[in-house]
């Protein structure tokens, strides 16, 4: 992906754009997004060449992002440890036996190929004072496909959504709802702008058709060549 990139004033409603290559910011009205991050609320949204989509969203003043991972949307567990108040570590949060329990139910619902066998051994650990592991750990030996420790710029733990609201119930109850109220309005506006999209490019196929038309029926042959 490119260099962020774009102009923010108040003159072009909410939706900002610049290419090449392409980026879109998406607001819920026309002020700066300074102001909406004062207000710990707000929207961003950006596509690269590339088409890999990563959004970001503000909860009670962190920035979250969410990424596209094979089609689905992981959140960042890495952006979201930031609200918790304390020294804390995700290892601490994966450690609990309840977490254990809650990520081996979501991967037996969810993946056909999870290891059953080391998630077993985990489990009997999970909770003793000894026992410690990482993500890129728990992925190894379980074959987990929940949660994703990546490198480059958007680097870091991200979680599938079911399981990134449940770590959300681990910073704060209250950070769980505003979580899951940021990104329903998010996946909504997402919905909102495709429908934008299909309005303006089936409008942009009605005006051919008729065009065409008229040049093939209506037009003398001489006046189009």
């Amino acid at each position: 992906m490119g260099r962020f990139s774009c102009l923010i004033n108040k003159t072009n409603g909410g939706f900002f754009q610049r290419s090449p290559p392409i980026f879109y910011v998406i607001f819920t009205d026309a002020q700066p997004f300074a102001l909406q991050t004062e207000r710990m609320f707000g929207i961003i949204q950006m596509r690269g060449v590339d088409d890999q989509m990563t959004d970001k969203i503000i909860v009670n003043g962190t920035q979250i992002t969410i990424t596209t991972i094979e089609d689905k949307d992981y959140i960042s567990l890495t952006d979201m440890l930031k609200a918790k108040d304390g020294d804390f570590f995700i290892s601490d949060w994966l450690r609990n036996r309840n977490t254990v329990e809650f990520l081996g139910i979501w991967e037996q619902i969810h993946n056909p190929d999870f290891n059953y066998g080391e998630f077993a051994i985990i489990r009997s650990q999970a909770g003793l004072n000894s026992y410690k592991i990482s993500v890129k750990e728990w992925v190894e030996k379980t074959n987990a496909i929940g949660l994703k420790a990546t490198a480059g710029r958007y680097g870091g733990t991200y979680a599938y959504k079911d399981i990134a609201f449940e770590f959300g119930m681990w910073i704060s109850p209250e950070f769980k709802i505003y979580l899951i109220k940021e990104f329903e309005r998010l996946k909504a506006e997402e919905q909102r702008q495709l429908g934008w999209d299909i309005k303006r490019n089936l409008a942009k196929i009605n005006y051919r058709i008729h065009t065409d038309a008229i040049k093939e029926n209506l037009i003398p042959p001489m006046l189009t060549s």
